[in-house]
């Protein structure tokens, strides 16, 4: 189950991980277990991949089902603490209600203007299946002049449940 997600992850943002990742992946399966609950992407809600870069640095980001049913589409809300620019990449890594069977993974990106501190972007990923498992990574990418700025300091990773 943490394969998946560390391998989705890795691709989604190459170069960013750190040693710890994945002991933090795991953690969070092993925890669940410890508390007799079923497997579930609950637990990785709000995690950054790197404790050192967090997105709370860049700002706060919320998703929500526009309506989970019927339309796969979502909303990103954020709320940043600056005025810079940033390209706002969403990963939604998506398995079988075990977690075991990945569907595929899809990447859509959208962008914060410069001088924007809060605003939504909206999101629309292919339909799943009823009792597909979903969990959002948000990478967040600091640009200047329309373009990213190539400092690790001017990224975050963060995963999201969509509510």
């Amino acid at each position: 189950m943490a394969k998946i997600i560390f391998d989705a992850v890795n691709e989604f943002a190459p170069g960013f991980k750190n040693g710890k990742f994945w002991s933090r992946l795991v953690s969070v399966f092993r925890q669940q277990k410890k508390d007799n609950q079923v497997y579930n992407y609950v637990g990785f809600n709000g995690m950054e991949m790197r404790l050192d870069y967090p997105s709370t640095k860049k700002g706060r980001f919320m998703v929500h089902h526009k309506n989970e049913k019927t339309n796969p589409s979502l909303e990103l809300s954020y709320h940043l603490n600056n005025t810079a620019g940033y390209k706002l990449s969403l990963l939604r890594i998506a398995t079988d209600e075990t977690l075991l069977i990945p569907y595929t993974i899809e990447t859509l990106e959208g962008e914060a203007k410069e001088g924007e501190k809060t605003g939504t972007l909206h999101f629309q990923f292919t339909t799943l299946p009823e009792n597909a498992q979903f969990l959002y990574v948000l990478y967040c990418e600091q640009l200047k002049n329309g373009k990213p700025i190539g400092l690790i300091s001017g990224k975050s990773v963060v995963f999201l449940k969509a509510s």
